[in-house]
């Protein structure tokens, strides 16, 4: 008798990535990362005034909301690739994508702060920072695709395994590249505007947000899909929600910023 050879019903199991069912697991972690936001949220206009302890405290929930939307966000990645035409799996990679967007432009508070504070260069030392966990999740998976198989596994899966991995090889390459590009051109066009007497941080901070993203839309659709799949309506859709975000959210965050601080200055 032939052995059977299709991959029909062959699936990879992600759930360690989220502990749990999947779309519990995705709810929970967007909850959990949601929360963290609102936690970082009170930081707003205190950053220059933690001290080593409270800062480092801070840059832990950083960690922790990053590590949640990296585990969704791979999760829903890797779905995706494998089932492109199942409009279950497509409504949730749009959803992490949609909510970690919105989740990301809430904390955009943190870099204009920094860059505020202790000025262009001390901000982009602390992004180019922010690289090495990227770095380091690649390196982690070029290790893992090192390791031996399994002699029992099944060989379809075997083929499989690379070509899904290499779908998240792409992303998380686009991803370390759009990060270091897009967040260095938002420190820089944000201290090329400012002024002297601080008047319109809030438009500084738009105009620095929605061009930056822009080029983060531009860099991380074309290293991911080009080739793949038709890319020109997916940036238009990411330019235009991302752009809209940053003009509803970066102006009233700054607003609410300064007025706080001024507020405790005055007190």
């Amino acid at each position: 008798m032939t052995a059977a050879t299709s991959v029909d019903n062959v699936a990879w199991d992600l759930e360690p990535l989220l502990k749990t069912s999947e779309l519990e697991g995705v709810e929970a972690f967007l909850a959990s990362a949601t929360a963290d936001v609102e936690a970082l949220e009170a930081y707003r206009g205190r950053l220059g005034e933690l001290d080593a302890g409270e800062l480092a405290t801070f840059f832990d929930k950083v960690a922790s909301f990053n590590d949640k939307l990296g585990r969704v966000g791979n999760y829903a990645s890797l779905q995706f690739a494998v089932a492109t035409d199942d409009p279950e799996v497509g409504a949730l990679m749009q959803k992490v994508q949609e909510q970690g967007t919105v989740l990301g432009s809430r904390l955009i508070f943190i870099e204009l702060e920094l860059a505020e504070l202790h000025g262009e260069q001390c901000a982009a030392r602390l992004a180019r920072f922010g690289l090495v966990p990227l770095v380091a999740a690649i390196l982690l998976t070029l290790f893992v695709l090192r390791l031996p198989t399994d002699p029992g596994m099944y060989e379809p899966a075997k083929e499989a395994f690379p070509v899904i991995l290499g779908q998240s090889w792409r992303m998380m390459v686009a991803g370390i590249v759009a990060y270091a590009v897009s967040l260095t051109l938002n420190i820089w066009i944000f201290s090329r505007l400012q002024r002297a007497d601080g008047r319109f941080v809030g438009l500084r901070g738009f105009v620095a947000a929605a061009l930056s993203q822009i080029v983060d839309t531009v860099v991380f659709i074309t290293i991911s899909f080009y080739g793949v799949r038709p890319i020109a309506a997916i940036m238009a859709g990411q330019m235009t929600a991302k752009v809209v975000l940053s003009a509803v959210l970066v102006p009233a965050v700054i607003w609410l910023v300064v007025k706080a601080g001024r507020r405790m200055d005055a007190g």
